[in-house]
């Protein structure tokens, strides 16, 4: 199966990022990843203050960020390579990526809330 890994410049929580629309579409993204891990994608998020490392450790978003800056984020790669970047993809275009086929499965309301979107997306976590 397929490992997606989304790398966002700013936790939702930032009061720099403070927009209600970015906050969603982190929390419909969660929502997402939750929805491949049940299908048996290996899907995470992560920030570049909680793990700088695999940001500079990951030569496709290491040359986005260098070429286009930070606001070239998020960046999503499937299997390392870099799939979108300046958006949260949405939940068809992520089965697509992965292999997955069309989903007649309509993509819930994102959970909203404290915790919902700060932590990172992992499968050991759920979330």
């Amino acid at each position: 199966m397929s490992t997606v890994v989304l790398f966002d410049g700013q936790s939702c929580c930032s009061p720099v990022r403070g927009r209600e629309e970015s906050a969603q579409a982190v929390a419909q993204f969660v929502a997402d990843a939750q929805w491949l891990q049940e299908q048996g994608v290996a899907a995470r998020r992560v920030t570049i203050s909680s793990a700088p490392e695999e940001f500079a450790g990951t030569p496709a978003v290491a040359e986005l960020i260098s070429v286009q800056g930070m606001n070239a984020l998020p960046a999503l790669t499937v299997d390392g390579k870099l799939v979108a970047s300046g958006r949260y993809p949405a939940r068809a275009e992520l089965a697509q990526w992965c292999g997955l086929g069309a989903s007649d499965e309509v993509a819930p309301d994102a959970p909203t809330g404290a915790g919902t979107c700060c932590a990172p997306v992992t499968a050991e976590s759920g979330r």
